[in-house]
């Protein structure tokens, strides 16, 4: 019997071969930490993407590695590729199989998430956008839904804000999301740029509003597309949550076939949000201009 000891990034690993069969044991460990030394072990490079983080335990005897692995992957809820020399642990994966898709994640935030499906632009419409959370100073309230708000024409999250962080000092666990779907066109690409849209869009209603009206049923229907997919992405990511929708004046059109009535809040402020709080200089300007029209 060979004994050896080993030292790899502050663990204390144990190695021990009998004949064909070999053991080792990390305890309580980094998961990136036992995948090095794994690696080093098997003679394979294995590697964890970003989203692998915490930590773990892996004890293994006997020689069929492979199936002890697996093992290890599924009791942390990881999932390996192994399409490549080198193998790639994530806390995420996606399967597609006859055009449907399986998505799969533990324990990674929401970022995360979002930067993975926006890669993933062979199976995903890309994004460019941002999804936000509020939790209020005394923790999320389990009994009580997720609270969900997306931007409306005129504006950005951060104009509902007050609204926002409000329900969330109430216990709710409130997201709010501005996306900017990138096949989803409401007039050109540079003013559908996410520095401009709201302020192009609060424009054509002031200035144009003839063709704002003419546009507004398919200004609806790219805003339930984008509603939508926050939606799925959240029913995934919270199966056993109820969600309600806040909504501002034009998405609360737009989720007529997303939600039940009674779990649509509405706030009647013309698709602005709280602009008269944000820009509100501009917003007098606007309300007057659009008093006249």
């Amino acid at each position: 019997m060979i004994f050896k000891k080993c030292f790899l990034s502050g663990i204390l690993s144990c190695f021990v071969f009998l004949g064909f069969c070999q053991s080792y044991e990390f305890v309580n460990q980094e998961l990136t930490e036992i995948l090095y030394g794994i690696s080093i072990v098997e003679n394979q490079s294995i590697i964890g993407d970003d989203t692998v983080t915490g930590k773990g335990s892996f004890r293994f005897y006997g020689s069929d590695f492979q199936q002890a692995f697996d093992s290890f992957l599924n009791a942390n809820r990881l999932y390996v590729d192994k399409s490549k020399e080198t193998w790639v642990v994530s806390k995420i994966r996606l399967i597609e199989e006859e055009g449907k898709y399986q998505f799969d994640c533990y324990d990674v935030s929401l970022e995360k998430i979002f930067e993975f499906l926006s890669e993933k632009s062979q199976f995903f419409d890309s994004i460019d956008g941002a999804l936000y959370e509020y939790i209020g100073d005394s923790g999320i309230d389990a009994e009580k839904p997720i609270l969900l708000y997306v931007s409306d024409l005129f504006c950005y999250s951060k104009d509902f804000s007050p609204v926002l962080a409000g329900y969330a000092r109430e216990g709710y666990q409130v997201f709010a999301a501005d996306l900017f779907l990138d096949d989803v066109e409401y007039n050109s690409k540079f003013l559908d740029n996410k520095l401009i849209r709201p302020f192009a869009l609060r424009m054509q209603k002031v200035y144009n509003n003839s063709k704002f009206e003419k546009n507004l049923d398919v200004y609806i229907q790219k805003k339930e597309r984008e509603i939508k997919s926050v939606k799925d992405f959240l029913e995934k990511k919270y199966p056993n949550k109820e969600i309600l929708f806040l909504g501002d004046s034009y998405t609360s059109q737009a989720v007529k076939n997303l939600f039940f009535k009674e779990n649509i809040i509405k706030y009647d402020w013309g698709g602005c949000g709280l602009l008269s709080q944000t820009l509100p200089l501009e917003y007098k300007v606007l309300l007057s201009k659009d008093k006249k029209n």
